[in-house]
């Protein structure tokens, strides 16, 4: 199956000889395929477009921060590109890690609109999830679950997220 991106697979109703996929990508509202297994065919279901929307002027990267005891915790930021990532830009951070589940960025109509004001949305994929199987799942489970809070924390404190204040206006001379 040739996809343009990774993507999330379902299989609709099991009585269904296909699946639907759709991507991650953010902020492209990408459209989600339709695969039939027999056929060995995919296609376009559906697409969304949005007046005026430009999916070429941002952004989204990958980054890993350090978090307390040890890992290398996977963050994606979606930003409009040329934005300078130094701290001082309002920032949205969404962090889970629990039950298994991956977090991938998808495109939403809001988030799109938070973007548009030189602002970043941060994803941060802590331990419990599924990013890297079963052991990054186990991490975070239990007697583990302080590690998760310390996760979410060490990603609000990166320079990307952190908001920090402005530089001081240098003082003026007496006179």
């Amino acid at each position: 199956l040739h996809r343009p991106s990774a993507g999330n697979a379902s299989t609709g109703r099991h009585s269904s000889r296909g699946w639907f996929c759709t991507s991650p990508c953010v902020p492209a509202p990408l459209p989600p395929y339709c695969h039939a297994c027999v056929a060995r065919l995919s296609c376009v279901r559906r697409t969304l477009e949005l007046a005026g929307f430009d999916p070429a002027a941002y952004q989204r990267r990958r980054v890993f921060f350090k978090s307390r005891r040890g890992p290398r915790v996977p963050m994606f930021l979606v930003y409009r590109k040329g934005l300078k990532l130094d701290g001082r830009n309002p920032t949205i951070l969404y962090g889970y890690g629990g039950f298994n589940i991956t977090l991938h960025p998808a495109f939403s109509a809001p988030r799109v609109a938070w973007l548009e004001q030189c602002r970043v949305f941060a994803i941060a994929n802590l331990r419990g999830g599924d990013e890297y199987g079963e052991p990054w799942h186990q991490a975070g489970m239990r007697l583990k679950n302080q590690d998760v809070i310390d996760d979410g924390t060490a990603a609000a404190a990166t320079p990307s997220t952190r908001r920090e204040p402005a530089p001081a206006p240098p003082p003026r001379a007496r006179r």
